[in-house]
């Protein structure tokens, strides 16, 4: 009828640098934390998929929310949604059943205090102890640590106490 289409998912949530009058926020945290919403758009609930347009985001994501997908572009000929940290780690996982897909995840290191004896270092994505369930895939993990040579660079870790991690074609 000449109408634009409404979302396909009705727990979809937009992440844009442009959002050009659309409803959703203009980073990650945002919208999982519901902090600066632009156009009505409310945060992240359990079972809510946010959706990364291509574009670069330069900031550490804490994921707190219990069921989220969070996924990049399907079409990477649109270009990758780049999330790069700016803190030992780039993507924090802090509750189960959580999915991270077609993200292209970066973390230069240099906000990271590491020697090369040391366990810590940078992390692209850290599912914390306890959690169940989450999956990251069809991701590309790179550039971890590139700015700090005692970055001791780890692409996906899993704390103990973890179980159901799944982890499955990323670069």
């Amino acid at each position: 009828e000449g109408e634009g289409a409404g979302p396909i998912n009705d727990d979809a949530i937009l992440v844009s640098k442009s959002l050009n009058g659309r409803a959703g926020f203009t980073t990650i945290q945002d919208a999982i934390d519901g902090t600066d919403p632009q156009d009505g758009a409310s945060g992240a609930d359990e079972g809510d998929t946010i959706f990364v347009e291509a574009g670069d985001y330069d900031e550490s994501v804490t994921v707190d929310t219990q069921g989220l997908t969070i996924t990049g572009t399907t079409d990477q000929s649109d270009g990758t949604a780049t999330v790069t940290g700016q803190s030992a780690t780039t993507i924090e996982v802090r509750a189960s059943d959580v999915t991270i897909d077609r993200l292209n995840v970066q973390n230069p290191g240099t906000s990271v205090d590491s020697s090369p004896d040391d366990f810590a270092g940078v992390i692209g994505v850290s599912v914390q102890s306890g959690n169940t369930g989450v999956t990251v895939r069809d991701c590309v993990i790179e550039g971890l640590g590139a700015d700090n040579d005692d970055a001791n660079p780890i692409g996906v870790y899993a704390q103990g106490a973890t179980s159901g991690i799944t982890v499955e074609n990323n670069t």
